[in-house]
């Protein structure tokens, strides 16, 4: 292979240490030296990806390349794809975004050219047509464990480029709904802009305002890295986010340090908090299907739920999201979510009959509202249905009695009938 430097690239990016951490899967992978990289960047509108351009940042012969140099969408771009995992499913070529000397293609769909499972038939996000999903007795309620967080303990609460993410502890854990237990990683959000939705997933073609992702790794391999190479490896909660009439005091804990991390790489330490109020308030009401990460490189490892009720924020809270963060060269962080991919023949269950209406939840302090269940709809329609019938019976009870009260009138005079007799007359 040549050495020599890379002039011009476009490419996506991760920081150095994430980069190299994954690498070091591969015993025979060199990591990448990062040393006097001066990138300059603009975002790439619509999508989590990057456009970076690398000044003289890496050597080819320190790389390892997957492609000829022709074949790159960047001429002078040579591409590190660690080997395929050995229990990654099959066409995965790499087990995270690398940095500033990898791929020469910023747009989602071309994102398969270097990611394989970018182009897979169960990739994430989709749009759910309620009418078509199929409803599972089977899924239970989803049930958590340790998403209280104490205030006393710190967490880290990052922008990394493309979104805010909050570091959990290994203690909070998915106990119920799953057929295995997934222990959190992280939570981060996805957004649009001061005009436009920006949720990842689509109901009915609808894109919400934003999408909270808590990502989970099953407990049955060693650690997130491993699980992320197994189809049942990820659990990942999502849940819609809409604007509405007042503040959402558990969401007001990371958008109120959002100032605090406007750059890109900057982190602050940030109380604990219940998390579980990011939730909707029924944990029994979801979708399920099999799917993928949203962003390169797509592993199909993820056991998505995406609740049926979505979350309120106001609109002061949302105008915050989605203007307070920004990439390195000072431009807005905004529409960071992928476009909606194939179904593929997938199924996506319903935890509920598929007749029921999405429901919708207005946090307050302490308390989650309630919303209408199925017992709620049917109790209102024998309500009126009762007061349907109760209404007809009256009514017939005082034509009734208005007709009694006519025939008994004295100021009638009463007829008198007798039999009609015959004479014979001579």
């Amino acid at each position: 292979m040549s050495s020599e430097r890379v002039t011009s690239c476009r490419l996506l990016r991760l920081p150095s240490p994430l980069v190299n951490d994954l690498l070091a899967l591969f015993p025979n992978t060199p990591k990448i030296d990062f040393s006097g990289s001066s990138p300059r960047s603009e975002p790439f509108r619509g999508t989590a990806a990057r456009r970076h351009v690398a000044a003289g940042s890496c050597s080819r012969a320190s790389l390892v390349e997957t492609k000829p140099v022709s074949e790159v969408h960047c001429p002078n771009c040579a591409c590190p794809f660690p080997p395929t995992h050995p229990n990654s499913p099959p066409g995965v070529s790499s087990l995270g975004w690398p940095h500033r000397c990898c791929l020469p293609v910023a747009e989602p769909e071309r994102w398969g050219e270097h990611y394989p499972a970018c182009s897979g038939n169960k990739q994430s996000p989709i749009n759910i047509e309620t009418e078509k999903t199929i409803f599972s007795p089977e899924l239970q309620p989803i049930q958590l464990s340790g998403y209280s967080l104490p205030n006393s303990k710190k967490f880290k609460l990052k922008n990394n480029g493309h979104t805010v993410v909050l570091d959990l502890p290994e203690s909070m854990a998915i106990t119920g709904g799953y057929a295995q237990q997934y222990q959190a990683k992280q939570l981060h959000l996805h957004w649009g802009s001061p005009s436009t939705a920006g949720s990842e997933h689509t109901v009915n073609r609808k894109r919400f305002a934003g999408e909270l992702h808590v990502v989970h790794y099953n407990t049955k391999y060693e650690n997130f890295k491993v699980a992320l190479g197994y189809p049942d490896g990820l659990a990942v909660l999502g849940v819609f986010l809409e604007v509405g009439p007042r503040e959402n005091p558990y969401y007001e804990e990371i958008i109120k340090h959002l100032q605090k991390i406007q750059g890109e790489d900057e982190e602050v330490m940030v109380p604990g908090f219940n998390i579980a109020g990011l939730l909707p308030d029924s944990l029994h009401l979801y979708y399920r299907y099999n799917g993928s990460l949203t962003t390169p490189p797509c592993f199909q490892s993820v056991m998505w739920t995406v609740f049926n009720q979505t979350v309120m924020l106001s609109h002061d809270q949302i105008s915050v999201l989605v203007t307070s963060l920004q990439y390195d060269d000072g431009k807005p962080l905004q529409n960071n979510f992928r476009p909606t991919q194939a179904l593929h023949k997938r199924w996506v269950l319903a935890s509920f009959e598929p007749t029921l209406s999405r429901e919708r939840q207005v946090p307050t302090a302490g308390q989650t509202s309630s919303s209408f269940h199925a017992g709620d709809v049917l109790a209102v329609v024998f309500g009126v249905l009762f007061a349907i019938t109760a209404l007809a019976f009256m009514y017939y009870v005082y034509k009734q009695r208005s007709q009694n009260a006519r025939l008994d009138s004295p100021t009638k005079s009463k007829v008198i009938y007798t039999a009609a007799t015959t004479e014979n007359t001579a």
